[in-house]
């Protein structure tokens, strides 16, 4: 995977999330959304965000 991939795959998984911000969120659904693993779509978001799904999911609905 190079890096435009992963900002891709981060990209579809934040849009997922401020699509369905007050809606309970599972680490699945997001991998579906980004087209990989659970495990792997957890560690390029934080990877490419610095923080995990979750605490990104927090945030923006705090907002």
């Amino acid at each position: 995977m190079n890096q435009v991939e992963a900002i891709r795959a981060v990209q579809k998984m934040q849009d997922y999330i401020e699509n369905h911000i007050y809606e309970e969120i599972t680490l699945k659904q997001l991998s579906n959304a980004a087209g990989y693993s659970s495990w792997h779509s957890a560690r390029i978001f934080k990877e490419t965000t610095g923080r995990t799904p979750f605490h990104f999911q927090r945030m923006y609905h705090m907002l």
